[in-house]
């Protein structure tokens, strides 16, 4: 299901936001990357690792939105 998310840092309350063509298979790639230390987004994956994987939250923005709407990965 397309849609815009937010990975949210419930400590701090910085989000990333982002825009998937599908949302679900997003969150993994993210969450994967995540915890191999990997994301291409250096200051989520900085936050991450000081504040571990239950201090973030996926929160689903706004669900079907038109794919031309959506911004390329």
């Amino acid at each position: 299901m397309t849609g815009i998310y937010a990975i949210v840092n419930t400590v701090n309350g910085r989000r990333y936001i982002g825009s998937a063509v599908s949302v679900s298979s997003r969150k993994g790639t993210h969450f994967y990357a995540l915890r191999r230390g990997k994301h291409a987004n250096k200051a989520l994956q900085a936050a991450w690792n000081k504040y571990g994987e239950a201090a973030f939250r996926f929160d689903v923005l706004l669900y079907d939105i038109e794919n031309e709407s959506l911004v390329s990965e």
